[in-house]
């Protein structure tokens, strides 16, 4: 597993986040997204928070790239989480973790529709040892009023740790998701929040 000093910089996110659940790449959320984002946080509890990175190194990847014209995509990345925290103790051993995602869609770059995707998430403990697995499925629902990256750090924890959960994201855009009018995007990299809660 990366240590911190290696994954700062470039997500979680980013990531779903994002399973993740970024990640986590795209632009950020209208106020207004933010607003009804932070009213549904309050009324729910939240399981875990980490900090995402898609790193530069490993972006999240398009193909086809995504452009102004919607069409059918297949995107691939992994998302690094970090500063893992929780209220809850069945899960208090939990610090870090990597999704591996995949997901096909008809993207574009201010649109997701029929989302079809999941993502494995590996978590470990402070000493790196490996606590468990997640599988995240991302739903339509969690796409509807995102851009392709910040789409990818949401859905529902359908298999292992947190099962039952919703996964949300937050992220700053690092990548190339902010120049998709001028030019196609064949990746993304960027960092941000994964959340879980019930």
């Amino acid at each position: 597993m990366p240590t911190r000093s290696a994954i700062a910089r470039a997500v979680l996110r980013p990531a779903a986040a994002a399973v993740v659940l970024t990640a986590v790449v795209t632009p950020a959320m209208p106020t207004s997204a933010h607003a009804a984002g932070r009213r549904l946080a309050s009324s729910a509890t939240t399981l875990m928070s980490c900090t995402a990175v898609i790193p530069q190194s490993t972006p999240l990847t398009f193909e086809p790239p995504v452009t102004l014209r919607s069409r059918t995509t297949t995107a691939q990345g992994t998302v690094l989480l970090s500063e893992c925290t929780s209220s809850d103790r069945a899960l208090a051993k939990v610090r870090s973790g990597v999704s591996r995602i995949t997901a096909r869609a008809d993207a574009s770059c201010g649109a997701v529709r029929n989302l079809r995707a999941r993502s494995t998430v590996t978590w470990y403990d402070a000493g790196r040892r490996k606590v468990g697995t997640s599988v995240v499925t991302m739903t339509q629902d969690s796409s509807a009023r995102f851009s392709p990256g910040e789409t990818l750090m949401g859905g529902t924890v359908t298999q292992g740790l947190l099962a039952g959960a919703r996964v949300h994201g937050s992220a700053t855009p690092t990548g190339r998701m902010t120049s998709c009018a001028l030019q196609s995007v064949r990746s993304v990299y960027g960092a941000g929040r994964v959340w879980a809660d019930r």
